[in-house]
């Protein structure tokens, strides 16, 4: 079984995610949406998506928040490890933002060739680091 939307949508034989919302009468702003888990799956979308993919709701609601979550403990440890290495000490706020930043960035970077969940996140929390220190340092 796979675990992903895109994943599924994929063994469906939708090569697009256009296609995919065309044939299925689904916006195709909410479903890409969806699908990069930049948007929590509502009841109607997941009921839609699992009579779609022949599977249940409660599959289709746990890989988006699964994902989620799995991103943001792994943020959140690389972002502490790093910050723990480089000696730089962050407040709670600093933690959180910088934590959101590398999963947003982490989603936009989804389409990277390596398959390697945790170097992928680690780029990403470097790269949020940097962006947040950068900007403490213009405000001064």
């Amino acid at each position: 079984m796979t675990n992903s939307l895109r994943e599924r949508r994929i063994a469906e034989g939708y090569k697009s995610a256009s296609i995919f919302c065309k044939q299925n009468n689904i916006p195709i702003s909410t479903y890409i949406s969806h699908e990069n888990g930049t948007r929590s799956i509502n009841l109607k979308h997941a009921t839609q998506y699992a009579e779609i993919f022949n599977c249940s709701v409660n599959e289709i609601l746990d890989i988006s928040e699964l994902k989620q979550k799995q991103e943001k403990i792994l943020a959140a440890y690389m972002l502490g490890k790093i910050s723990t290495e480089n000696k730089i000490e962050l407040s709670e706020k600093d933690i959180k933002t910088i934590t959101q930043s590398a999963c947003e960035i982490y989603q936009q970077l989804d389409k990277i060739q390596s398959n390697d969940f945790f170097l992928k996140m680690e780029h990403c929390v470097s790269l949020a680091l940097s962006n947040e220190l950068e900007y403490a340092k213009d405000k001064q």
